[in-house]
């Protein structure tokens, strides 16, 4: 029973990646997490997939419920994914309700995300999504990023403090889905859409 369980449990996770594939007009490539390195201030994980299968520095790496991060080395067998929580992350976002931009960076927590840029009459609330912008050609437009936490405006401060909490739960994603997107001019092919020199 405690097997069928399990079986049951990977089936519901594979289920969800399926779906989050089938939502995306972009090429995709399904990756398992072999290992975790989630130090404060150095949020890494280790994927098994390689420069054999199409991998890139850059990638965007995905889970069903949002961002995880970047491809930011690759290698024999396995490539190396910088999380959005590391704090050497930077991401293009705007705010769901609005359209409103700015960019988040990493807090060195496993869940939490800045926003240090907004100006404190920016239009922004606790619990408004942020979700990918598309600016910086990286990542395609539209995939949740995280959910507004707290908004702090200081007279005394230009910038509002902003805290977010990342959609993407990677305690519990064993899963990524490393993304090619086809829309933006100057990013990699995926290896399958290369053209045949033979045929």
């Amino acid at each position: 029973m405690q097997r069928f369980e399990a079986i049951e449990m990977e089936n519901q996770r594979l289920s969800n990646l399926l779906s989050a594939s089938r939502q995306s007009t972009d090429e995709v490539l399904l990756s398992e997490i072999v290992n975790f390195g989630l130090e404060p201030f150095n949020q890494k994980i280790l994927v098994n997939r390689d420069v054999e299968s199409g991998v890139y520095l850059g990638q965007p790496a995905i889970s069903p419920d949002g961002v995880l991060g970047q491809v930011s080395e690759t290698g024999y067998l396995r490539s190396v994914v910088t999380l959005i929580t590391d704090t050497s992350h930077g991401l293009p976002v705007q705010v769901e309700r609005n359209g409103l931009r700015t960019i988040i960076h990493g807090s060195g927590k496993p869940d939490r995300i800045t926003a240090p840029y907004l100006e404190s009459q920016a239009d922004i609330q606790t619990g408004d999504t942020l979700i990918t912008s598309g600016m910086g050609g990286r990542f395609p437009v539209g995939y949740k990023v995280a959910i507004v936490t707290s908004v702090v405006k200081d007279a005394n401060e230009a910038f509002m403090k902003i805290e977010a909490q990342t959609t993407a739960q990677i305690g519990f994603t064993k899963e990524v889905l490393l993304l090619w997107n086809t829309d933006t001019l100057g990013n990699p092919r995926p290896p399958h859409s290369e053209e045949n020199p033979d045929g």
